[in-house]
């Protein structure tokens, strides 16, 4: 893959046990570094001698020159192109030393614990961005030929060969997918975790197991929810934000209606997102607490994010039980299969206790499925 070209950091294995062979060649003379065990997999019996051998946490801090250096341009660099510890890599095959960029799950959880800058150099169609050199405005796709070239030309390929994978595709398309970093917009579940907890076990649940078992489990494990997603339908996230990054989100319709200055009869996006706020000439923010917004631009847009429709789930306690004429909060019951768990019964619960510091429901009655054959 393309994108393998330009890493910023290698990771190692703290426990794996690594020695740093030198092919046996009168011409090059070229060391390399790879696992004990993948020796046997990439060089020939006797064409190489053992030099040193460490194990891989004499390797952490190590740097290296990138094959590329396009983000010495755009980012900060300085803790870039070096050698990190980490235990998810294995020797199970390649060399046992693993290139990191900032397209994968461990890939940006390792950037954030060591300080290292997000460089992203793909834009949103899956091109390279006009700074790329000798691949701008190249899809990804279609560049790894020309990355190939280059790296021989400057003798930097160890070697070149074509392996077979499962790869993610558009259903609708049929298109070849990319993963990307992009912003997104997180609830801190975390900092609310032990009171969702606390609140779960007030609750009576059927089958009663449930209640410390597969739901409670999720709680305890829960991590911070990515609520925002780059569609066009759903219900638009609440946030204008300024040109120097000051956010403001609106709570409800009348708040919207008194900033913008505009009657709101329609919450879709494309109603909502043409609205620009301004700060100076609107009533309503005399009425305001602008005390995040001092020093701030005049102009507030609309992000252009929906929500996770989980979250849209999650908040039925308010829109039905908040709302309704003879309905009390909180539920008597909520009923679903145990597909909900991880669902609209975490969902409404987050929502409820970080609002109404309370579980929405007394009771939960959760089923499962019978296949027919």
């Amino acid at each position: 893959m393309s994108k393998k070209d330009y890493q910023p950091i290698n990771e190692v294995c703290k426990h794996l046990k690594y020695r740093k062979i030198q092919i046996r060649d009168k011409k090059s003379g070229d060391c390399y570094l790879l696992t004990k065990n993948r020796i046997e997999s990439n060089f020939d019996d006797g064409s190489y001698e053992v030099l040193t051998e460490m194990k891989g946490s004499e390797l952490k801090g190590m740097t290296y020159e990138p094959l590329f250096d396009f983000a010495k341009a755009k980012v900060d660099t300085t803790n870039a192109w070096s050698v990190q510890l980490d235990d998810y890599v294995t020797d199970e095959s390649g060399t046992g030393i693993v290139h990191l960029a900032c397209f994968g799950e461990d890939d940006v959880r390792i950037f954030q614990r060591e300080n290292i800058s997000i460089f992203d150099p793909v834009d949103d169609e899956g091109n390279f961005m006009d700074y790329m050199e000798f691949i701008a405005g190249m899809n990804i796709k279609d560049a790894d030929k020309s990355i190939v070239k280059r790296l021989k030309e400057e003798h930097k390929m160890f070697r070149h060969e074509t392996a077979q994978h499962s790869y993610p595709f558009c259903w609708r398309t049929d298109t070849p997918l990319i993963y990307k970093p992009i912003s997104t917009w997180f609830v801190n579940v975390e900092a609310i975790k032990d009171r969702m907890v606390a609140h779960n076990k007030t609750v009576h649940w059927v089958p009663g197991h449930i209640r410390d078992g597969r739901f409670g489990k999720w709680l305890d494990n829960a991590r911070d929810w990515a609520i925002s997603r780059n569609r066009f339908w759903g219900t638009p996230l609440p946030v204008w934000k300024s040109e120097d990054g000051d956010v403001w989100c609106f709570g409800s319709v009348s708040e919207l209606e008194e900033a913008s200055g505009e009657k709101i009869t329609d919450l879709h996006k494309h109603f909502v997102d043409p609205l620009v706020i301004e700060k100076n000439g609107i009533s309503a923010w005399d009425d305001l607490d602008l005390s995040d917004f001092i020093d701030s631009s005049d102009s507030y847009v609309k992000v252009q994010d929906t929500l996770d429709v989980w979250f849209d789930s999650g908040t039925t306690h308010a829109s039905v039980l908040g709302r309704r004429d003879g309905l009390r909060f909180p539920a008597d019951l909520y009923l679903e299969g145990s597909d909900q768990h991880r669902g609209w019964f975490q969902s409404s619960l987050l929502t409820s206790v970080a609002v109404n510091g309370h579980a929405p429901y007394k009771r939960v009655l959760t089923h499962g499925f019978a296949l027919e054959t």
